[in-house]
C-alpha cells in the first residue's frame, strides 16, 4: 500500500509497474466505496497520502513539461512506450484520484493547501498526449485514459 508520493530516485522497472498497479487499486476502492476499509486506508493516512501528491507533484524533467506525477527519475533518451507506462500512466491516475476525492470527499481536501492547484495542473498535463497511448496502441491507450479518468469523475468536474 501506498503511503506517499515520493518520486523515485533510480530505474527500477519493477517498482514503477508495482506503483501503477497500487494506484489503480486505490483508484478502484474510491470507485466502490472501499476506500477506508480497515485494511486498506484510514481517513487520515489517506489524506496524507493526498497531501504528498499535492507536494510532490513534479516539475520539469527535461523535455517533460511539469505537472506529471512522474515515476522516472528524469526522461533522458525515454521511449515513447516508457513516457506513456511511467508518466502519463501515473498521472491519470493520481489525476483521477485527486478528481474523485475532490468529488467524493470535499471537506477532507479544503484543508489541503494548492490542492485545486495541483489538479488543474495534472488534468493539463493530462491533456499532452491528447490521451493517447503509443505507436500501434494508441487507440488502446486512449481507450485506458478515458476509462481512468471516468473512474475519476473527471469529466463529472470539468462539466
Amino acid at each position: 500500500m501506498i503511503e506517499e508520493f515520493i518520486p523515485f530516485s533510480s530505474v527500477d522497472i519493477s517498482a514503477f509497474e508495482n506503483f501503477n498497479i497500487q494506484l489503480k487499486e486505490i483508484l478502484e476502492r474510491l470507485d466502490d466505496n472501499t476506500i477506508f476499509d480497515k485494511d486498506f486506508y484510514s481517513e487520515e493516512s489517506f489524506k496524507k497520502l493526498i497531501k504528498s501528491f499535492v507536494n510532490n507533484q513534479r516539475a520539469s524533467l527535461g523535455r517533460t513539461k511539469p505537472g506529471s506525477w512522474s515515476l522516472v527519475p528524469n526522461d533522458d533518451g525515454m521511449d515513447s512506450d516508457v513516457r506513456v507506462d511511467f508518466i502519463f500512466i501515473p498521472t491519470y491516475l493520481v489525476t483521477a484520484i485527486l478528481s474523485r476525492t475532490l468529488c467524493d470527499y470535499p471537506l477532507m481536501v479544503e484543508t489541503i493547501p494548492n490542492y485545486k492547484e495541483a489538479l488543474i495542473k495534472g488534468m493539463l498535463f493530462c491533456s499532452y498526449r491528447n490521451l493517447y497511448g503509443h505507436g500501434y496502441e494508441r487507440d488502446i491507450g486512449a481507450a485506458e485514459a478515458l476509462t481512468i479518468l471516468s473512474l475519476g469523475k473527471v469529466p463529472l468536474l470539468l462539466e
